[in-house]
């Protein structure tokens, strides 16, 4: 009777346990961006959150260039170190709007990472929704809207997708 009574209580405990979630690890931390506020550059580099707002320090800023060539080229960068060649995403186009393959000529995009190396396109698009080149705020642009994904070229083993990316320029 007694082993009877000892199995009962052990049944009514093991059920009676809960067990424990496995614990997820934390989704990265997105940047703040203010719904509506220009001049962000944002991605996400292997899965981890990236952005630069605007023109936050000497080091961490958005640059905006053009290529004089024909056709002209729009070039953004979005930097995080003092450098342009570390620490930055740069993706450019030709004038126009909609999907584009960044490997099409007048297109591309590359990635530097902490040491300066850079790792070049192997595939990737960028989707232009707006883009501004009356020059009265800029002599080169003066508003660019657009998302991107690309994954780079591998080197060493080592390589990159940059996706969900985002840029909002939106000269002063």
């Amino acid at each position: 009777m007694m082993k009877n009574i000892v199995f009962v209580f052990m049944l009514i405990g093991l059920f009676s346990c809960k067990k424990k979630e496995e614990e997820k690890p934390a989704a990265p931390t997105p940047p703040v961006v203010t719904p509506g506020r220009a001049n962000v550059f944002t991605a996400k580099l292997n899965g981890t959150a990236w952005a630069v707002s605007g023109n936050q320090t000497a080091s961490a800023k958005i640059d905006m260039g053009v290529a004089t060539g024909t056709p002209k080229q729009y070039v953004f960068t979005g930097m995080t170190s003092s450098s342009l060649y570390k620490n930055s995403i740069q993706v450019w186009a030709t004038y126009s709007i909609g999907t584009i393959d960044l490997r099409a000529h007048g297109a591309g995009a590359i990635y530097f990472d902490a040491t300066g190396y850079a790792f070049y396109i192997d595939s990737g698009s960028m989707t232009i929704s707006a883009i501004d080149t009356s020059h009265v705020k800029s002599a080169a642009c003066d508003k660019f809207k657009a998302t991107f994904n690309f994954i780079t070229d591998s080197v060493g083993g080592a390589g990159y997708v940059i996706e969900d990316g985002s840029i909002d320029f939106e000269a002063p």
